[in-house]
């Protein structure tokens, strides 16, 4: 259900911004054009689509950049009055569930 979910045509458009930001090498660029992207929209499916690219951005880096990457994320996440505290701890949350999944 969710890789048809993620395949579905729809998402078509998300999909090409992501690769054109992909290359862009700048990482702390790349990280707050999904938060702009993420907290700007209504939708949870593309709120959670850019969130999953910080995720895959973040976990492209060394080990070592991974939780400094991810504190900025977070911070950039926060410090927007697009949506909602709780919508912003939320995200935040989403983005450590998955780096550090519970076992």
């Amino acid at each position: 259900e969710r890789a048809r979910i993620r395949e579905h045509p729809a998402r078509e458009p998300l999909r090409v911004e992501r690769e054109a930001l992909r290359d862009v090498p700048d990482v702390a660029c790349v990280l707050l054009a999904c938060v702009e992207k993420a907290t700007e929209t209504d939708s949870n499916l593309e709120r959670t689509f850019w969130l999953d690219t910080i995720v895959e951005t973040l976990l492209a880096q060394p080990a070592e950049d991974r939780e400094r990457l991810y504190r900025h994320a977070a911070r950039l996440i926060e410090a927007t009055y697009a949506i909602a505290p709780r919508e912003r701890h939320d995200a935040v949350r989403h983005l450590g569930d998955k780096l550090v999944p519970l076992k």
